[in-house]
């Protein structure tokens, strides 16, 4: 295949999950919901509290990896449940599917988490000392969060628990995304270690770039079986 023709594939694919999602936003209503529920649960248990740095980290990327890893695997699983898998499969090639779902995932996720941490931060009165971390640890915690919780997705999609075992694949993938991601928003929030949570932004963007740099083939494996 040209590169034009992976190209047309996909955003191809990319626009089938927007209009999807239009007309029944399961992803968005399923994190966005959760994160609401969560961020107004914690505000009223926090009533009259100051929030530490390291504790407010850990409480926001509580709420992220719980309502992506809820939300994000159906990008794969609905496919099977709709019937539209062997039809996908026919008419696209497995690294365009992958990363048209990706890129798609990606998108819901960043959406999610910036309105969360305004939501958050605004909510529970927090400064923001180094926004260039906060920035960094979204988008690359984004990237980290989505790539793994798809690549689960895809593996656990013709299962027959779909869901209960996509959240267990994804345990351990995303347990480096909770650490980086705590460490570098904790100092974002104002905790001392500049150094520390640079790289665990960087780690965060590298983390998402092999995941979504592996999924495609892993996939692919899956896609003739």
């Amino acid at each position: 295949m040209t590169p034009g023709q992976w190209r047309r594939q996909i955003f191809a694919v990319l626009r089938k999950e927007f209009l999807s999602e239009i007309r029944s936003p399961h992803g968005l209503l399923t994190g966005g919901l959760f994160s609401l529920l969560a961020v107004i649960a914690i505000m009223f248990a926090a009533f009259n509290m100051r929030l530490t740095p390291t504790l407010a980290a850990g409480l926001l990327w509580v709420i992220f990896l719980f309502s992506g890893v809820a939300s994000l695997p159906r990008s794969f699983i609905t496919e099977e449940e709709n019937g539209t898998g062997d039809l996908l499969r026919l008419t696209a090639q497995p690294h365009s599917v992958f990363w048209g779902k990706a890129l798609f995932n990606a998108s819901l996720t960043l959406i999610t988490a910036c309105l969360l941490t305004f939501l958050f931060v605004v909510v529970m009165n927090l400064s923001v000392v180094h926004l260039d971390l906060m920035v960094a640890g979204l988008i690359g915690g984004g990237l980290a969060l989505s790539g793994a919780v798809t690549l689960c997705g895809a593996i656990a999609a013709r299962a027959a628990s779909r869901q209960a075992l996509a959240g267990a694949i994804a345990l351990p993938l995303v347990i480096p995304v909770a650490v980086w991601g705590v460490t570098s928003l904790r100092v974002a929030f104002g905790e001392p270690g500049y150094d520390a949570g640079r790289s665990a932004a960087i780690g965060l963007v590298a983390y998402g770039i092999v995941n979504n740099a592996i999924g495609p083939f892993i996939y692919a494996v899956l896609w003739k079986r």
